[in-house]
């Protein structure tokens, strides 16, 4: 009697152990290349519907234009068009002060931007 528990229990244990050597294999097969997948079809020569079609790639869409700003203006030297009256016999000092005189009357400095604006923007 004791013999015929001994085979059975022998018997259970190869079969136990034949399972956790399988799933031990199979696990260790899965871990090693992730991509492979077995699977069991029903044999009829194309491949299960299950999977996911192949990714479709497309040309990225091509990058924005450059973003340009308009360049500053050339340093350029733009003379005063209309010069102060000249008054023959004064000294160079009174000639300057004049000449700062008539330029703050005359908004020297709008008719400056003027002229530079339209030297540069062509209006």
């Amino acid at each position: 009697m004791a013999s015929i528990r001994a085979r059975e229990t022998s018997r259970a244990k190869k079969i136990s152990t034949a399972i956790v050597v399988a799933l031990t294999a199979a696990t260790s097969l899965a871990a090693a290349d992730a991509s492979a997948h077995i699977s069991v079809g029903i044999g009829l020569g194309y491949p299960a519907s299950v999977y996911a079609a192949p990714p479709v790639y497309y040309a990225p869409p091509p990058p924005p234009p450059p973003v340009y700003y308009a360049p500053p203006p050339p340093s350029a030297v733009v003379y005063q068009t209309v010069p102060a009256p000249v008054v023959y016999g004064e000294d160079w000092r009174q000639r300057e002060w004049r000449e700062h005189e008539w330029r703050e009357r005359r908004g020297w400095r709008e008719r400056q931007e003027y002229e530079r604006r339209r030297a540069y923007y062509g209006y």
